[in-house]
């Protein structure tokens, strides 16, 4: 049988997925993340946590530890999510709640990339982040500089509006926020 979805708001003003959920999995949900940590990763790291607005690597060399961390521990399977809501099909075409607000927005191609400025992503409201949504998909890159106030808890709420953060199992991780995914780490340059 197929499954009929649709998205509703809740009495919050956040959306949730309602539907048929008679194929057994879990239902996707847009509740606020809370970086509740896979059960093995607690028991490798207890009590760990960088503390907001310090720098996770300079923490964890402090404590003692590497970063990234390559220590081994057993992830439950990924299981596939029904009810998942695309945030940007939920925004206006024009996108005018983003980019009304915006000082200026730059498209840096004809085709691709483009900044939005004056604009703080954590003080974006969810009509917003729908725009960006459209937006990202129409553009490829959008860019908006001067985030000194993204850290990166803040970095993992806010992408968790667009869908649930995943743990690269395959990389080093910051052992208390293994959502984050390290691209380059200087430490591990070598001279020459």
């Amino acid at each position: 049988t197929e499954v009929q979805e649709k998205a509703t708001s809740s009495s919050e003003g956040k959306l949730i997925a309602v539907g048929d959920s008679s194929d057994g999995k879990p239902r996707w949900s847009n509740q606020p993340f809370d970086f509740t940590l896979p059960e093995d990763l607690r028991r490798v790291f207890p009590n760990y946590r960088t503390p907001d607005g310090v720098s996770a690597y300079v923490y964890a060399r402090e404590q003692g530890i590497q970063y990234p961390n390559y220590a081994e521990w057993k992830m439950e399977p990924s299981v596939e999510k029904t009810g998942y809501q695309d945030k940007g099909a939920l925004s206006s075409p024009e996108k005018s709640a983003l980019l009304k607000a915006a000082k200026e927005v730059i498209h840096l191609t004809p085709y691709c990339g483009t900044e939005i400025v004056g604009l703080k992503l954590t003080e974006l409201t969810d009509e917003q982040k729908n725009d960006l949504a459209r937006l990202a998909a129409e553009r490829g890159v959008v860019l908006f500089r001067d985030q000194d106030d993204l850290y990166i808890r803040e970095q993992i709420k806010f992408t968790s509006y667009f869908g649930e953060p995943h743990i690269q199992h395959q990389s080093g991780i910051i052992p208390d926020l293994p959502w984050s995914h390290i691209m380059f780490l200087m430490s591990v340059i070598v001279p020459g």
